[in-house]
């Protein structure tokens, strides 16, 4: 059932934009029609006029007296034109989908029509745009370049701009409008040679253009962008349906907003103060204090503040705030704050503060905090924490690495946690069962003791702190032993070739069952000879630590490993310890 609601909305919301989008390229009003009517009711009027332009009506009894006799004799003249005289001013018209909405004015209106033309061979210019900048009303040129205007009775003059990529700006001051089509000519722009410059493509940009390009904005306000990007206007409130289907019209892109309510999506010139849409907003410039959108955010310019969405939250440059989003948070310069998703963080610049994923959190330069994903944190620098179920990627960490599986790090200065650990160069400490660096400490050592004769240790991490995996066993058929365990050493360089080990460790001792927890403690200390770099000769003395209460072991296998001590001696309880030794030879 839920699904099934779900997919209504979906289905809803697509065909609303679908019809916004055929609405734009259609351009009802502009069909021409030829109708002759003496004083027929003007609901039989409009239906035959809906007919011939192949689209229906849409309005209610309050916005239009359906029975009121009017008279009509149009030849080949617009749907527009045709309504303007039907109605003399007393309803606005809107486009959506196949339909043609009437509306009641409330205001008296007066309109401004005509041809936008080249100056020079007097072609009409398509997609120019015609707007008031007082009350923001403003039109886009069909193919003939025609346009209109409706402004509002209480501002009878008007300053009407032109404009149009590689045409000059126009501006032509209305003292007073009179009834016909205005001839409005322009002149292309003036070229001017550039000094020499190198030009560098932004992906991102690109992306977010292409991105917008393709899925929410018409053709008609791209234009409109692309026209006058340089004209921007303040408003304390705008509200819209979808993008360009609002109270500021086609030049909503151009209008900064304290308040942006989007019942669908809008498409604004930026927010200083709360933005809310149903399911998408897109700005043009900088956004703040707080967005919000069912779906996602798009923002061109700077994002400070909060930023919150189902899905995605795009800021083109810094993020000042904190961006919550279910699916994935971008930004596409530095971030001062927090970035918190359900599935990926991307930071295109440097992090100060903290990015906190389901999945994995990325910076491009610098993380001045830290990272905590659920898989994967990636960054080039690092000054600060990483925290990771699967793997931790660095390139200089100044901080703490800590992983589920793996640490990788260029250059190591502060400390790595994980079952691997992976540095190329380490001036710090790494903890973990396999810990490898370029000018680290490397050892495979063969080696034995008082209780097991055959052993292999790798010893890997630096000389300040290596770990150690081991193994060994006793062969032949008595006295026989298996042992596997790990530990932690240090090594004291004295030379070149001299040095000192410290290690402790813990191992199994496989006695011939598995029913008892055989645990042997053991500290030892080696004075290591290397006469070159490839090979390593070492003995010392141990203390080793063992539970003497645990049953005998199986026959043919040590019975008391504490005999083979030098001396023994007791610790406490049926704890024993004693003396040994061992002696071996690394590798590598």
């Amino acid at each position: 059932m839920k699904h099934s609601f779900l997919m209504k909305i979906f289905i809803f919301l697509t065909a609303l934009l679908a019809g916004y989008h055929f609405a734009d390229s259609q351009v009802l009003l502009q069909k021409k029609i030829s109708l002759a009517a003496d004083n027929a009711p003007l609901n039989e009027v409009l239906t035959s006029i809906g007919r011939q332009a192949g689209f229906s009506f849409s309005y209610g009894n309050h916005a239009v007296a359906a029975k009121r006799p009017v008279t009509i004799h149009a030849t080949s003249s617009t749907v527009e034109q045709a309504l303007d005289g039907l109605l003399q001013g007393s309803c606005t018209y809107k486009e959506v989908g196949k339909h043609v909405v009437l509306q009641a004015s409330r205001e008296k209106y007066y309109q401004v029509s005509g041809y936008v033309l080249d100056a020079e061979n007097g072609i009409g210019i398509p997609e120019a745009s015609v707007y008031e900048r007082q009350q923001l009303v403003a039109a886009v040129t069909n193919s003939e370049g025609y346009f209109r205007l409706r402004l509002r009775n209480q501002y009878p003059t008007a300053d009407i701009s032109i404009s149009k990529e590689r045409y000059q700006d126009t501006t032509i001051y209305f003292a007073s409008v009179e009834d016909k089509v205005y001839r409005l000519p322009v002149r292309a722009a003036t070229l001017h040679a550039l000094d020499e410059v190198t030009v560098t493509d932004n992906p991102r940009k690109r992306l977010l253009d292409n991105f917008l390009s393709g899925l929410l904005l018409n053709r008609r306000l791209k234009a409109q962008t692309r026209n006058i990007s340089r004209f921007i206007a303040e408003r304390p409130v705008q509200s819209s349906i979808v993008p360009g289907l609002g109270t500021h019209g086609k030049l909503g892109a151009q209008v900064v907003n304290n308040f942006s309510l989007n019942l669908i999506g809008g498409y604004t010139a930026g927010v200083r103060g709360l933005e809310i849409g149903g399911v998408f907003n897109i700005d043009r410039g900088d956004v703040g204090f707080t967005q919000v959108a069912g779906v996602f955010n798009v923002v061109g310019g700077r994002m400070e503040g909060v930023q919150v969405s189902g899905v995605a939250n795009t800021v083109q440059e810094t993020v000042s705030g904190v961006q919550v989003a279910g699916l994935n948070n971008y930004a596409g310069a530095g971030v001062s704050g927090m970035q918190m998703s359900g599935v990926s963080n991307v930071a295109a610049d440097t992090i100060d503060g903290l990015q906190l994923a389901g999945v994995a959190s990325v910076a491009r330069r610098q993380v001045n905090g830290g990272q905590i994903s659920g898989v994967v944190n990636a960054a080039p620098q690092v000054k600060g924490i990483q925290v990771a179920g699967v793997v931790n990627a660095g390139g200089d960490i100044d901080g703490v690495q800590i992983s589920g599986v793996v640490n990788i790090a260029k250059r190591l200065r502060g400390t790595q946690i994980g079952l691997i650990n992976i540095a190329d160069t380490s001036e710090g400490v790494s903890i973990g069962l396999i810990n490898l660096s370029r000018n680290g400490y490397h050892k495979l050592a063969l080696y034995s003791d008082e209780i097991v004769r055959m052993n292999t240790a790798l010893k890997t991490g630096t000389p300040a702190l290596y770990t150690i995996l081991l193994t060994g066993f006793n062969p032949g058929i008595r006295d026989r032993a298996f042992s596997f365990g790990a530990g932690l050493g240090h090594q004291t360089l004295f030379s070149k070739r001299w040095s000192l080990t410290t290690e402790a460790t813990v191992q199994h001792l496989y006695l011939g069952d598995w029913d008892h927890t055989r645990l042997l403690y053991r500290l030892r200390t080696s004075l290591c000879y290397q006469p070159n770099r490839w090979i390593t000769f070492y003995t010392g003395p141990s203390v080793a630590f063992y539970d003497n209460s645990l049953v005998p072991a199986a026959p043919d296998y040590i019975q008391s490993p504490a005999d083979r001590g030098l001396r023994s001696f007791k610790v406490g309880g049926d704890w024993i310890g004693w003396i040994g030794w061992q002696i071996g030879v690394g590798v590598f």
